[in-house]
């Protein structure tokens, strides 16, 4: 019996465990989980992808190798808690804020936009760039400028030095220079993000890495 019982549960791990209809708002995200034969939607405080991949495997594993029902760990997954500025949701009301600032590296903020475009809202990142990457440093900045393009609706860039290569890189892209700003400051960025306009949507800025004393 013990024999069957282990057997059943390799053949159900085996089950890649997947997550869709995937969606994020000021209260987290909501996704349906899809195991073997069973599914069961989910709500969690915490947003990106590589959360919720890793919720999914804890799910996953908590059922096969614990038996506890898909329903029972829904509890658990509301209940999670995230980390201080990695992905932080800060809803503010006509601001949600994702406080992405602890660090920055090109896989981590391409996510961190990736699900930015997520939201229906007026997307906005404020960015002092990517720092300590050496002789990609221009490179890789105008990346996050290319990038930045083709989600957000405006793109603040934080340190006059840093701005450049973001600002060359959105504008490459096709991005409206009219919707870069280059602020000196994290105080004067946030200033200008709170005038702007945006006709009765929520406003989603993505605060992706903190700005150094030296720049």
């Amino acid at each position: 019996m013990i024999g069957n019982m282990n057997r059943a549960i390799a053949l159900r791990m085996n089950m890649v465990p997947s997550a869709t209809d995937i969606s994020v708002s000021g209260a987290g995200t909501v996704f349906t989980l899809c195991h073997g034969e069973e599914s069961q939607t989910y709500r969690t405080r915490l947003i990106g992808e590589a959360n919720v991949v890793n919720i999914v495997g804890a799910i996953a594993a908590a059922n096969d190798a614990y038996g506890i029902a898909l329903p029972d760990l829904k509890s658990a997954v509301a209940n999670l808690k995230c980390v201080p500025h990695r992905m932080e949701l800060l809803d503010r009301g006509a601001m949600i804020i994702i406080d992405d600032a602890f660090n920055s590296n090109p896989a981590g903020a391409a996510a961190a936009l990736r699900t930015v475009a997520l939201f229906d809202a007026v997307k906005i990142i404020i960015t002092p760039g990517m720092i300590e990457l050496g002789a990609k440093s221009d490179e890789l900045n105008a990346e996050l400028g290319k990038n930045a393009a083709s989600v957000c609706d405006w793109i603040v860039a934080v340190g006059e030095r840093q701005a450049k290569p973001i600002v060359k890189g959105a504008k490459d892209a096709g991005f409206d220079k009219d919707h870069i700003h280059v602020a000196k400051t994290f105080t004067e960025a946030m200033d200008f993000v709170r005038a702007i306009d945006a006709k009765g949507k929520k406003k989603v800025i993505l605060l992706e890495n903190d700005l150094p004393d030296n720049f």
